[in-house]
């Protein structure tokens, strides 16, 4: 082995990743709320109710806060509100402390740290109805 080789996997061995990553981590506890989400969706349903009738793709936004009530190290979990609906959360930051995925009752956020205070939560469903959004979530203070 090259001499930089060993130097720099020695260096990756030597590091604690727990202390690295527990230092970059958010306190995700408390309540977020978002703006309008950017949406797109066929149809009503779920957090998007559209009573005219149509099922073609529209453009659609609601306001939806999250409910964080509880935090494990990566781990976060709770309940995202709309004015039609709520459901359980449940999400983990990836290695970097940065991004995460998640869970909810019918589909799949995943989201980037944007600051202590405000992150971007993207969302996808597939069943029962299709919905792909993002929205920039603030903490409530």
């Amino acid at each position: 082995m090259s001499t930089f080789f060993c130097a720099v996997l020695s260096g990756f061995l030597a590091a604690d990743p727990v202390t690295v990553l527990a230092q970059d981590i958010s306190s995700m506890t408390g309540t977020w709320l978002s703006e309008p989400t950017h949406a797109i969706v066929p149809g009503s349903g779920a957090h998007y109710v559209d009573d005219s009738g149509k099922h073609r793709p529209r453009a659609a936004s609601v306001v939806l806060t999250l409910k964080v009530e509880h935090q494990d190290g990566r781990r976060f979990w709770g309940r995202i509100v709309s004015a039609t609906q709520e459901e359980p959360w449940l999400a983990v930051f990836d290695h970097t402390g940065k991004n995460y995925i998640g869970v909810d009752s019918d589909g799949q956020p995943a989201g980037t740290m944007m600051g202590p205070d405000r992150f971007e939560n993207c969302y996808t469903q597939v069943v029962p109805i299709q919905v792909a959004s993002c929205a920039i979530f603030h903490r409530r203070k």
